[in-house]
């Protein structure tokens, strides 16, 4: 526990009162000292905390903007469908989607994952002719061959 004294810092041979009645010279230049050297050591750590905080408000604001970013792009993919919905066919306007969404997605480890339907979809389109799918993987997001080979071979044809 640390007690402080009215602490003055003095010149060799400058006497006061306060320093008399108080404390000796020698303990108030000591207990001087220690105030100095605790204030710097909080300026220190308030500056490396500033420090911290100025980097964590720069994170957020970064955030924040990838956020609005999201949601404009949201904001815009809604119009952009119901326009699709309306001037499209069903079939083609949710292929359009699809591809505006698998594009504006990163491709995960495991690659893209379709439902049953998409897939069906593809198929007919494998089913009428190869070339064209093969010309429209170039241009588009498909499954692959063997995913549509192993969907057909699940399938019980008669």
């Amino acid at each position: 526990m640390t007690i402080y004294f009215r602490c003055f810092i003095f010149e060799a041979g400058d006497v006061s009162e306060e320093c008399e009645k108080d404390v000796d010279c020698s303990l108030t230049v000591q207990c001087t000292n220690q105030i100095c050297s605790n204030n710097t050591e909080r300026i220190v750590k308030l500056e490396e905390s500033k420090k911290k905080l100025i980097k964590q408000v720069a994170n957020l604001r970064t955030r924040i903007c990838r956020l609005n970013k999201k949601k404009r792009e949201n904001c815009s993919l809604k119009v952009l469908t119901t326009n699709l919905e309306t001037l499209l066919p069903k079939d083609m306007a949710l292929f359009i989607i699809q591809q505006i969404k698998l594009h504006n997605r990163k491709l995960s480890k495991n690659g893209y994952r379709w439902t049953t339907k998409q897939k069906l979809f593809f198929l007919s389109i494998f089913y009428h002719s190869r070339k064209a799918y093969k010309l429209l993987g170039k241009i588009f997001i498909l499954p692959s061959r063997s995913t549509l080979l192993l969907l057909l071979s699940k399938c019980l044809i008669y």
